[in-house]
Order: structure tokens, then sequence, then C-alpha cells
């Protein structure tokens, strides 16, 4: 449950909320595709409640093959007010990957 006064979430709150573990929001944080956390006084990790939003971004990312690597860069930029570009895939592949990640969610919607 989120923690009222700070409106914010500890890192079991969000990885429940997200669908993920303690670990991967960490391992999420140190590639930089969430961004650290600010913490109490006495040193615990408090999430902004959007982050739910970020990670469940991070993982669609994730499933219609980009990388990691590719995810920090669009982040970065984004994070910094710029409209980040994927230039390391050529467009017709990011639409193949949206394509493919299109029809995987439909066909679980939609089974036969």
């Amino acid at each position: 449950m989120m923690h009222e006064a700070m409106n914010t979430l500890s890192p079991r709150e969000l990885a429940a909320s997200a669908g993920v573990s303690t670990d991967t929001l960490r391992h999420y944080e140190k590639s930089g595709v969430l961004p650290k956390p600010a913490r109490t006084r006495a040193g615990y990790r408090r999430y902004p409640a959007v982050a739910v939003t970020r990670v469940a971004l991070v993982r669609r990312a994730l499933a219609i093959g980009f990388s990691i690597k590719e995810l920090t860069r669009v982040f970065r930029e984004r994070d910094q007010g710029g409209a980040p570009a994927v230039k390391s895939a050529p467009s017709s592949a990011i639409a193949s990957r949206a394509s493919t990640w299109s029809w995987r969610r439909w066909s679980r919607r939609n089974p036969t």
C-alpha cells in the first residue's frame, strides 16, 4: 500500500504493483531505466507513484525486443526533456517489434 504521508512506494510495494521482483527494480535502477528514488532519513528507498507506469513501460518495451541499453538511452534523453529517437534499430525493425507485440497481446486476449 502506498505510504500516504509521502505519496511514495517502498521497493516491495512498487515491485508488487508492477509485477516484478525487488531485484528487477534494482537492476532497472542500476541500468538507468528507472530513476534513482528518493531516500528517507533512514536511507530507505521511496519511489514516486509514477514509477509503476515507468516499470510497466520498460517491461512492454523489453517484451517487444528493445534492449536495456536502448531503453537507458531513450529514457535519459526523455528525462532531460528531449524527444528520443531509437537510432540503433531501423524503423522497419521497430515497426516489426511493435507488430509482434500487438499480435501477442491480441492472441492472449483471443485464445483459439
